[in-house]
């Protein structure tokens, strides 16, 4: 049996293992919504194409029940500096770990690296002729990142060799998949057990605001309507008011209209603009 195949059933039988029910486990982790940015990089060639890591993981995160989130915007991260700081660690990674979470309405960050380095390579005769067979070595590190607290509950790093191929290009991707495939099933043992937070940041932008008194005002009044647990200190600019807001997830999906029309807020005269899982933008009428 192939190598990434033993991988892929060894992550549907840790999905299972760590519930004793896999339908209720992927019940649960439907719950969750996931993004995942892991740049690539074979040595002496930056910056991979269609990741190979990404795929795999993405792959037996849905397989296991999660909600990934994969568009254009989240793709755009993954060479940025923002993926860097938060791959490399430091004061700031965590910040920058729920920046990204909150701006896109995730609740758990899978980020890291890869990369793989040519190892072996010999000249083999076929009935086509001669031939390159060429082995590459992957190294992925990932972690995961609750963007509620910061907080890292699961890290790991594998090191494989992936099987020959006629290319650098094929061989790199192979040992990447082969390596992707494996430290899955440790990624979804570490966060299987989590608990979903029960609350959410959500970034609110009230255009057309009076002033810095009236925003600030605003931001007292915020603070006082139900379901809200914590108002971040926000910026006024060009009558533009932004602040994050923490919320009870229970009364996430109706903040917009409380917003519009909580008695303390229709002083504001506010409509909104858009409203998603992770952003609210309100104009001042």
């Amino acid at each position: 049996m192939r190598l990434a195949t033993l991988a892929v059933l060894a992550v549907s039988l840790a999905v299972a293992a760590v519930s004793g029910s896999a339908a209720g486990q992927v019940s649960k982790a439907r719950r969750w919504s996931v993004i995942v940015l892991v740049p690539e990089r074979h040595i002496d060639r930056p910056n991979i194409p269609d990741p190979a890591v990404e795929t795999a993981i993405c792959r037996a995160l849905i397989a296991a029940g999660y909600k990934v989130m994969d568009d254009d915007r989240v793709r755009q991260l993954r060479y940025s500096r923002q993926t860097e700081t938060v791959v490399q660690g430091g004061p700031s990674a965590s910040r920058e770990a729920r920046a990204i979470g909150r701006r896109f309405g995730a609740d758990l960050l899978i980020a890291g690296e890869a990369f793989t380095q040519e190892v072996t390579r010999r000249r083999v005769e076929t009935d086509i002729g001669t031939v390159d067979r060429i082995q590459c070595r992957a190294r992925v590190e990932l972690k995961a990142v609750r963007v509620d607290t910061g907080e890292k509950p699961w890290a790991d790093a594998v090191h494989l060799t992936g099987p020959p191929e006629a290319t650098v290009e094929l061989s790199s991707k192979a040992a990447l998949t082969s390596a992707a495939d494996e430290i899955a099933a440790s990624l979804i043992r570490g966060i299987a057990s989590l608990a979903l937070s029960d609350a959410r940041w959500v970034e609110v932008e009230v255009r057309n605001i009076g002033g810095a008194a009236v925003a600030r005002d605003f931001e007292l009044a915020l603070a006082k309507l139900p379901g809200v647990m914590e108002v971040a200190t926000g910026s006024f600019d060009n009558r533009t008011y932004t602040t994050e807001v923490r919320v009870d997830t229970r009364r996430l999906g109706g903040l917009a209209a409380t917003l519009e029309a909580a008695p303390q807020m229709r002083r504001f005269r506010m409509q909104a603009q858009s409203s998603g899982s992770s952003r609210i933008v309100l104009r001042c009428k």
